[in-house]
């Protein structure tokens, strides 16, 4: 069995940065097929590499896919479903909370970012995967302030 890449489980991480009643998405430069459509926003994420735990995790995708040091991350909730490819997803929602949205310095596989209000996100149809993400961003929103 390759320890390394599972044909049964997925783990996934997000950070959701939310600075002052907005919060930050990001659109990819791969051509990721799973993201429909391929320009589509979503929060940072990607996929645990091997024993990483999902605090690293959450850290390494502010530092690496936006240029932010965050100590202040929390766990929001942990999300388990069936994906599309019949393996099991658990997904690690984490949250930063900001009083004043920071300098953003994106990597070369994010192709831009922008900040959003909490209450005007946009519409599903431009959103990866079917605009899950924006599920854990409204969930996490009605457990705090959001920096607001």
């Amino acid at each position: 069995m390759n320890l390394v890449e599972c044909g049964w489980h997925k783990l996934i991480g997000d950070t959701t940065i939310v600075a002052g009643g907005r919060v930050l998405l990001v659109t990819y430069a791969n051509d990721n097929p799973f993201l429909h459509p391929a320009d589509a926003w979503a929060l940072p994420h990607q996929r645990l590499e091997h024993l990483v735990h999902p605090d690293d995790n959450a850290r390494l995708i502010a530092r690496t896919h936006v240029g932010l040091d965050l100590d202040m991350l929390e766990l929001g909730f942990i999300e388990s479903f069936g994906g599309t490819d019949q393996t099991w997803h658990l997904a690690f929602h984490y949250v930063a909370r900001l009083d004043v949205e920071p300098t953003v310095t994106h990597a070369r596989f994010v192709a831009s970012h922008a900040w959003f209000p909490l209450d005007a996100l946009p519409p599903v149809s431009e959103v990866a995967h079917g605009g899950w993400q924006l599920d854990a961003v409204r969930k996490l929103g009605r457990r705090g302030p959001f920096g607001a």
